[in-house]
């Protein structure tokens, strides 16, 4: 688990003991007919001989065609049991793209294996695929940022440059979403599966919130005040916490508040 895919490209391969000798077999098979078909060219170039000089009859040479004909298609029946053959031993050599790595092993050396029986899997790590079901607003607002497109990876607290690799024309009837595929760009810590990734995404918000730092919400008997410049205090509802590598903010509504309005910050010490 983990090893990385040779040059060759092989995976695993299966004994192909059994397939070798019967295409062996086949060789030799293939030897003696071409024997026997030399054999009886050169009797049916004597026995012609002989009918001109009328020495014997035209049936016998009737029979060396015959036999010459059906020689000829037996070697062409065996030439297709060589390639089937062939075949069958190159698919003993289970294959995976070159540098792939393996992240499941279910053989062991010497292991029987049945038909269609799954004996691992490999993936590509060497650029690393982030799936995100987004709705056709936040898909839009993707657009708009994919030439400056970051995303925030917590696991490392860093930000990373990333590009739209791939987008499904489909239409998810269940989500009513688009799935779209970022590809990380740059050097990463580690190259693996299984990380945590954000995409920030500007969006209009449509329930009248603001976005507010969190020393500017006053928290009194589990009801939220906001101050502004002039002194006025403004009760709001408290939408939840808003994720940001800078600093803690809060998402509030308020009838009374709109994007672009100034409040005081409190000092909470």
């Amino acid at each position: 688990i983990g090893g990385r895919i040779n040059e060759a490209g092989l995976f695993a391969q299966i004994d192909p003991t059994f397939i070798e000798l019967d295409l062996l077999a086949n060789q030799v098979k293939q030897q003696q007919l071409r024997s026997r078909i030399d054999f009886d060219q050169r009797e049916e170039k004597r026995y012609r001989e002989l009918i001109a000089k009328g020495s014997t009859s035209a049936s016998r040479v009737d029979e060396l065609e015959q036999a010459l004909r059906d020689s000829r298609l037996k070697l062409s029946e065996l030439n297709v049991d060589e390639k089937i053959l062939r075949e069958r031993l190159l698919r003993t050599r289970i294959k995976a793209p070159s540098g792939w790595r393996v992240i499941q092993r279910e053989v062991e050396p010497g292991q029987r294996v049945n038909e269609g029986e799954v004996v691992g899997a490999v993936a590509d790590f060497s650029r690393l695929i982030v799936p995100f079901s987004l709705t056709p607003q936040q898909y839009a607002a993707l657009r708009d940022q994919q030439n400056a497109l970051t995303v925030y990876l917590p696991d490392w607290q860093k930000r990373q440059p990333a590009k739209v690799y791939r987008v499904n024309p489909g239409f998810d009837q269940a989500t009513r979403k688009i799935s779209v595929e970022l590809v990380l760009q740059g050097t990463l810590p580690a190259q693996r599966g299984g990380l945590r990734v954000r995409l920030d995404l500007s969006l209009p918000e449509r329930t009248g919130a603001v976005i507010l730092p969190l020393a500017a919400v006053e928290e009194s008997y589990d009801e939220y005040w906001i101050t502004r410049e002039n002194g006025e205090r403004i009760q709001v509802i408290r939408l939840g916490r808003v994720e940001s590598t800078a600093e803690t903010l809060l998402k509030v509504a308020s009838p009374k508040i709109k994007p672009g309005d100034r409040f005081r910050l409190i000092d909470k010490e």
